[in-house]
């Protein structure tokens, strides 16, 4: 997985999770709720350290580009 997908990841696991509890927390109750926005954020840490372990050794890439356009 190249580093750009890891930086989009890292923004959109905790999005997901947020949006599968908060869609579908009714259906699928409060406890899977909890676990799902709990994975959602726990994805992006363990993402954020292979980042910061990544740029530490040098082999981090730059996101040079637009995050959105409108």
């Amino acid at each position: 997985m190249d580093m750009k997908s890891l930086y989009l990841l890292i923004a959109l696991a905790p999005l997901a999770g947020s949006l599968i509890a908060g869609l579908f927390g009714w259906a699928i109750g409060r406890r899977p709720a909890h676990v799902v926005t709990i994975l959602g954020v726990a994805v992006s840490a363990v993402l954020s350290l292979k980042v910061l372990f990544a740029f530490l050794n040098g082999q981090a890439e730059v996101f040079n580009g637009p995050v959105y356009t409108g």
